[in-house]
């Protein structure tokens, strides 16, 4: 009997592994601001292309995509903060790598991205915070894998 339930649990798990795998980097973070949070490699048209939740680390930009709901007043700011997470024998520091404040004005849809750092892109964990009038209203994880 206990065989069948250390199966059953490894089923469980698995099945969560592949859903959150196909998800991808699409966020569905349920918020009255911002909706349709993506991370991509390019921006056709304000289409995001190559949705990802990995980046290359020859990748020259990563951009963050999101819809405006109308709880934002046109006279607003969006801003993302893109943050380096170094974790190494269980500490971990942040580190704030650049940040962009963008006017709502009548923007329906924005798309608001992070250069190459000059020294080359930190493998491992990083984060998206996107503000709307300095309030966090969305978090977006994602990684740069090291090219060989």
């Amino acid at each position: 009997m206990k065989l069948n339930k250390k199966i059953l649990l490894i089923a469980i798990l698995m099945v969560f592994v592949v859903l959150i795998t196909a998800v991808g980097c699409k966020v569905e973070e349920k918020n009255e601001y911002l909706q349709n949070i993506t991370l991509s490699t390019s921006v056709i048209n304000m289409t995001p292309d190559g949705i990802t939740d990995e980046f290359s680390s020859n990748v020259s930009k990563i951009y963050c995509t999101f819809d405006i709901t109308d709880k934002v007043d046109t006279t607003s700011g969006i801003s993302i903060l893109w943050i380096y997470i170094y974790e190494k024998d269980g500490d971990r520091t942040e580190y704030l790598i650049q940040n962009w404040t963008e006017d709502v004005n009548d923007h329906k849809r924005m798309s608001m991205y992070i250069l190459q750092p000059f020294d080359g892109w930190y493998p491992g964990n990083w984060r998206a915070d996107l503000y709307v009038d300095n309030e966090r209203v969305a978090s977006i994880p994602f990684r740069i894998k090291q090219d060989l």
